[in-house]
């Protein structure tokens, strides 16, 4: 008798129950939740043209990446050599001006090194290379495999990948006198991995950048330049490449 009076009460109970009642303010703290500055879109000013809304530089994948790198390093920034700080300190300064909103042409050279570090690091790397092939190449790589290795790039930047490689190469080595951690710095930029130095730097002095192909063997690019010298004597390679 008790369990049958228990259920009369219950279905009695949930007969009488309102689900709008229950619903309906959860509604409304949605809606005020919802309305809330943190949840509301913005617009970030463009770095480079000061005054369109853009993207952040957070995320902005690897064609627009590339675009905002070179514009940095334009005719009106040739000097921006690229030193070592610490992913804190880039992170810290450069993400500022996406807070403030704040235009390139209104800072100083530094900060626009920050702004170009940062580019490197808030999206994934230009050369997305797999632990596996950075762990199997981790004290060089063989021209014939740099190809297999630069596949990993999208084809729409990957000449302009290349092209960076080199100009990563100058500013950092303007910037420091320690080639081992040159390399590093460099391969961090754009595989987000020191251990990837070696492969970078192979690509560097074996790897034809204007026509995407390996050097000819014995061949190899002097550091830091467009050079071409052969690699058991040092004289410069005077043939076509």
């Amino acid at each position: 008798m008790n369990l049958s009076t228990a259920c009369s009460v219950a279905l009695n109970s949930t007969t009488l129950f309102a689900s709008s009642h229950f619903i309906s303010p959860r509604y409304e703290e949605a809606e005020k939740e919802a309305e809330h500055h943190l949840l509301q879109k913005r617009g970030y000013y463009n770095y480079i043209d000061d005054v369109e809304i853009s993207r952040p530089i957070f995320d902005l994948g690897p064609e627009a990446t590339v675009a905002l790198v070179n514009r940095l390093w334009d005719a009106n920034y040739q000097d921006l050599a690229l030193g070592g700080w610490s992913l804190l300190d880039i992170r810290t300064h450069a993400s500022m001006f996406e807070r403030a909103g704040m235009a390139v042409r209104h800072v100083g050279d530094l900060e626009r090194k920050y702004i170009l570090a940062y580019a490197f690091y808030s999206d994934a790397p230009l050369i997305p290379i797999p632990k596996e092939e950075i762990a199997m190449y981790r004290n060089g790589i063989p021209r014939s495999k740099i190809g297999s290795v630069l596949n990993h790039i999208p084809q729409t930047v990957r000449q302009k990948v290349l092209q960076i490689i080199a100009h990563l190469e100058q500013r950092v080595r303007i910037a420091t006198s320690d080639e081992e951690s040159d390399w590093a710095r460099i391969a961090s930029y754009l595989c987000h991995s020191y251990n990837a130095a070696e492969v970078i730097r192979d690509i560097a002095r074996k790897w034809n950048y204007d026509r995407d192909c390996p050097l000819p063997v014995g061949v190899e690019r002097h550091p830091g330049t467009s050079r071409l010298v052969w690699k058991k004597t040092g004289e410069a390679f005077t043939g076509h490449v």
